[in-house]
């Protein structure tokens, strides 16, 4: 396979994929404990962010969208996250692209009109207001078999690996 190798996490072998890489685009230190946690382009496409720190995280404002051909944040997709919007200390937010989001959610869930692009792969974005990219994640082309996703292994910290679809729960090889 060309987008990976495979590593031994917790003594399972795992396609680890390279390509899938987070940065931080813009320091805001309101959102610095979220991270990408686990993403998928087919299927039901989603974005799951992880609050990794100790205290709650007010998201009002901010918002998620894919990306322009250059990489930059398309504005005109942007699902914003409206007033009230709380990140649980070691809770997930997850956005559906092009999908609803799951019945009886225990999370903060949002719809975004945009598709996660499997084939030749994307930026995916966190927003400020401004939208100006405060969390931003390349998803590679082909990145997850269908079926599965790209999540971190250790669950928040790991590199993105293959995993199960585990929605608003810790990941899973």
């Amino acid at each position: 396979m060309k987008h990976g190798f495979v590593r031994t996490v917790f003594g399972v072998a795992a396609l680890v994929t390279a390509g899938c890489t987070e940065d931080t685009t813009v320091a805001d230190p309101r959102v610095a404990a979220l991270t990408f946690n686990e993403m998928a382009g087919t299927g039901a496409d989603f974005a799951e962010i992880i609050n990794t720190g100790p205290t709650d995280v007010d998201v009002s404002g901010y918002g998620a969208t894919d990306s322009n051909n250059d990489g930059s944040p398309r504005a005109a997709s942007v699902v914003r996250f409206p007033a009230g919007t709380i990140v649980r200390a070691g809770g997930y937010l997850v956005v559906m692209y092009e999908s609803n989001c799951p019945a009886g959610a225990t999370y903060p869930c949002f719809r975004c009109e945009a598709g996660i692009s499997q084939g030749s792969g994307e930026n995916i974005h966190v927003v400020n207001a401004q939208n100006v990219a405060v969390r931003t994640v390349a998803y590679p082309a082909n990145g997850a078999p269908s079926g599965r996703s790209l999540g971190r292994i250790p669950n928040g910290t790991g590199p993105f690996v293959s995993t199960v679809r585990t929605l608003g729960a810790a990941n899973s090889p």
